[in-house]
């Protein structure tokens, strides 16, 4: 079992039977989500433009960072070789979907324009992700 501490700033794992509470990552930004592959554990930090898309290996390390200067990145999913989150840009109301490798590298926007994203999915044709806010009539 794996989560975060958004006020501790850590990500944690624990066995399903229970057992020893082991700290992956600690001194991060506000983590919020979190996904797992099988090697790896990513997650989102931060807000306003100072977010990050972070990993590290199940079996513990160095975090790395995957994309800083993200704006208030939130829900994420892994498939394959690349990590999807969205941006959620409460002040601006310019949410994003964006996407890159689980190796890192520049990350690619797929949608911008989105008025607060929440959670996202996919299922490695397509991309899944819902709004929260409401837009302006244009």
């Amino acid at each position: 079992m794996y989560w975060t501490t958004g006020s501790g700033g850590t990500v944690m794992k624990v066995a399903k039977g229970g057992g020893n509470l082991a700290t992956l990552a600690s001194g991060q930004n506000l983590p919020s989500s979190i996904a797992i592959d099988a090697t790896s554990i990513y997650w989102t930090n931060g807000t306003d433009s100072v977010g990050t898309v972070m990993q590290v290996p199940i079996s513990g390390g160095a975090p790395t960072t995957l994309a800083s200067g993200q704006d208030t990145p939130g829900g994420i999913a892994v498939y394959a070789t690349s990590v999807y989150w969205i941006n959620q840009a409460f002040a601006t109301s310019n949410g994003a979907v964006v996407k890159v490798s689980t190796s890192g590298g520049l990350p690619t926007t797929l949608a911008s324009g989105q008025d607060t994203p929440e959670g996202i999915a996919t299922d490695g044709t397509s991309v899944y992700w819902t709004n929260f806010g409401v837009p302006a009539a244009r």
